[in-house]
């Protein structure tokens, strides 16, 4: 008999996309990798695996959603470099 799949916690979901992201900065921005530090991915890393922790907790009914979600002016608003289409 097959073992049960595993339950994944929502800090395991978090760290998987952050390694994603990492993942897709090595293979698509590979100058932009090189140039980084790795001090630098891995902040960047801690910082989307927190969001989608904190995030997911919120959705889950966390009471401080907005609160997180304002602290950060302009977290709602894309990068100028994203066209309007991608954006919305």
């Amino acid at each position: 008999m097959a073992d049960a799949p595993k339950k994944l916690s929502d800090d395991d979901i978090a760290r998987i996309i952050g390694n994603r992201a990492i993942a897709h900065l090595r293979e698509m921005y590979k100058p932009v990798y090189a140039a980084t530090y790795p001090s630098c991915r891995l902040s960047l890393r801690n910082h989307i695996r927190c969001d989608i922790v904190v995030l997911l907790t919120a959705m889950r009914g966390a009471e401080r959603t907005q609160e997180y979600v304002l602290s950060w002016a302009g977290s709602d608003e894309p990068d100028e470099a994203v066209s309007e289409e991608i954006g919305r």
